[in-house]
């Protein structure tokens, strides 16, 4: 574990605007906006500034792109680029995140939620999710619950506009922000709480269907 110094105190309702704009460009495959958003989602959620955001973002956006290619994707190319990124943050934050299981376990949620699109059920994705926080967070499974659960139903959310055929304006995306919203503020206060964290202090990935 480190030092709480190194803790980044990240915005809830604008990492939750910037995942959902992630999200958004991700199923539009609209990459170069992928990668735009991903850096300044990295900034709000690890505190990363200048070229190491953009690097982070990049790791990020190479992973999600290889993932997403349907049905030729290319998981073993994502679990690549996310340990990168893993390494990476505990080289610039002094995190001391396991870098195999935290990438195994965030392609794994990947996975699990493409398995379970849209499904009503979305415990088998929270599993997974808290599994995921838990690792990188450096905290009882526990104490994440509650952030993996609401980020699951944000993410149900985004897979019913998808089903929808992704309209604009929509209620879903406006009740997706607010999950994801309530999901960071669950984790802050899981954070406070809980055992010194290892630093990151968001979103490494927002992967999709």
């Amino acid at each position: 574990m480190i030092n709480k110094t190194w803790f980044h105190r990240f915005d809830p309702a604008r990492v939750a605007h910037l995942e959902r704009a992630n999200y958004l460009a991700y199923y539009r495959r609209q990459w170069f906006t992928l990668l735009r958003v991903s850096i300044a989602l990295v900034r709000e959620a690890f505190g990363f500034t200048g070229l190491d955001a953009l690097h982070a973002a990049y790791l990020i956006a190479r992973a999600e792109i290889a993932f997403a290619t349907f049905p030729k994707n290319n998981p073993r190319q994502a679990e690549h680029s996310m340990r990168r990124f893993y390494a990476f943050l505990n080289a610039r934050r002094g995190s001391r995140i396991d870098v195999d299981r935290a990438a195994r376990l965030d392609v794994r949620w990947w996975q699990i939620h493409r398995d379970h699109f849209a499904a009503d059920d979305f415990a088998p994705l929270s599993d997974a999710l808290a599994d995921w926080l838990a690792e990188v967070y450096g905290l009882e499974r526990e104490q994440v619950l509650e952030a993996a659960r609401r980020r699951a139903y944000g993410i149900l959310r985004s897979d019913r506009w998808v089903r929808d055929g992704m309209p604009e304006p929509s209620a879903l995306l406006d009740q997706e922000v607010l999950a994801l919203t309530a999901s960071y503020a669950a984790l802050l206060r899981a954070l406070a709480a809980g055992p010194e964290p290892n630093p990151a202090p968001a979103v490494p990935s927002t992967e999709l269907s």
